[in-house]
């Protein structure tokens, strides 16, 4: 289904899909840019450390793939100022509420048109706290987003 998103240039009006798949994507490239964050094991040392010394056999071919990863992954580390998932708790999972991830999930969810906690209504439960309804779109299998 398309829907009205503005004016043109001309005056026409823009149609875009309601569910836009490369909000995400655009997202990536905002604030400096966004990366997966790259650090591995219980002391969250750099993946290429981690598998720069790999044993691949003697296929040259594994060896170029793995040469144009960490390549890939030396040029997102280079140009992205911003790191997702920085998850450097080994026992427990914890996230900054103003941290890279929470913000990058705050405006995805308002491109998509979704509210972080919902509207209180007359006699229902109030919404609970931002940071445990980021939580929830986070991790919960319920949300529109896991669906």
């Amino acid at each position: 289904q398309l829907s009205g998103a503005g004016a043109g240039a001309e005056g026409e009006e823009d149609l875009q899909p309601e569910w836009a798949p490369l909000h995400m994507s655009a997202l990536m490239s905002d604030d400096g840019g966004y990366a997966l964050d790259q650090g591995v094991c219980m002391d969250h040392r750099p993946f290429q450390r981690a598998c720069g010394s790999m044993e691949l056999g003697d296929d040259p071919a594994l060896c170029a793939c793995r040469d144009e990863v960490l390549s890939y992954l030396a040029s997102t580390r280079r140009c992205c100022a911003l790191r997702l998932f920085d998850l450097r708790q080994p026992e427990h999972l914890e996230v900054n509420k103003y941290g890279a991830t929470m913000q990058f999930l705050r405006q995805l969810l308002g491109l998509c048109g979704y509210e972080v906690t919902p509207a209180p209504r007359p006699g229902a439960r109030p919404p609970p706290p931002e940071m445990e309804a980021l939580a929830e779109w986070l991790t919960s299998p319920e949300t529109p987003f896991a669906q």
